[in-house]
């Protein structure tokens, strides 16, 4: 800290005031609109750092791709938006396979799919529905070539039939209550 020194008859030394609309001379600073030419040039800059997130997560999801996933669930019909949203999101297409429980809700439910699929030019094979027979089941844990992972979702007597018999790679979820 700088000193003013005095040389007045016992008077203390006091700081010196400086800097920024001091007694000793700052400039106070202004602030001007920055040109027109600026603000296209930080509107460029904004832009291409949006275009540079948005590939970015599109080489993301494409690295995340895996290919055809089937799921194998029980009677949770909502299984069926929730698995397709998310493999249509990552770019995979889903083969469902539901239980016979809610086998009359997994049929609306995919056609609604389809339907919307369909309007927006979208092939609605990406998304098939297999009957709840356990036939399918058995063919789907053999579909080598055909499907490229398997996730099984339900009791873990489900989990446990689908890993001991499926020749197709599966991902083991977690058994019980494991719905959100």
């Amino acid at each position: 800290m700088i000193m003013a020194s005095t040389a007045s008859k016992g008077r203390k030394k006091t700081p010196a005031k400086t800097g920024r609309g001091g007694a000793k001379g700052g400039k106070q600073k202004t602030t001007r609109k920055p040109s027109a030419a600026e603000l296209q040039a930080q509107s460029a800059i904004t832009s291409e750092i949006i275009l540079i997130g948005v590939l970015a997560l599109t080489i993301l999801l494409f690295l995340c791709n895996f290919g055809v996933i089937g799921v194998i669930y029980e009677a949770r019909p909502n299984v069926t938006f929730d698995v397709f949203s998310l493999c249509f999101k990552s770019g995979n297409a889903c083969v469902l396979k539901g239980g016979s429980d809610a086998d009359s809700s997994n049929r609306a439910l995919v056609a609604i799919i389809h339907d919307v699929l369909t309007r927006q030019g979208v092939d609605p094979a990406v998304c098939t529905l297999l009957p709840p027979d356990r036939e399918a089941t058995t063919e789907l844990l053999n579909a080598v070539g055909l499907v490229d992972l398997i996730i099984p979702r339900g009791s873990s007597s489900l989990i446990n039939y689908v890993r001991d018999h499926a020749r197709v790679p599966v991902i083991e979820t977690g058994a019980g209550i494991c719905h959100t």
